[in-house]
């Protein structure tokens, strides 16, 4: 076994990705698909059921709400 440090962690790039993943899901969510179809296309290519693509679908669009607060002074 070796002993590596652990890689240090940019929380400053996890928060800004987490803000990317939940924008992007408002975005498709504007874009004119409608839920349903997206919701049909994502199961088609990933064979998962559909309640749980739209919870993921869901969660995502309030990822920076419940991962990104504000702390106030």
């Amino acid at each position: 076994m070796t002993d590596k440090a652990p890689t240090p962690v940019d929380y400053a790039k996890i928060a800004e990705s987490i803000g990317r993943v939940s924008d992007s899901a408002k975005a498709l969510r504007a874009s004119g698909l409608s839920r349903d179809a997206v919701v049909v296309l994502i199961k088609h290519a990933t064979n998962l059921p559909m309640r749980d693509i739209s919870a993921v679908l869901n969660a995502a669009e309030d990822l920076r709400r419940w991962c990104l607060t504000q702390q106030k002074s």
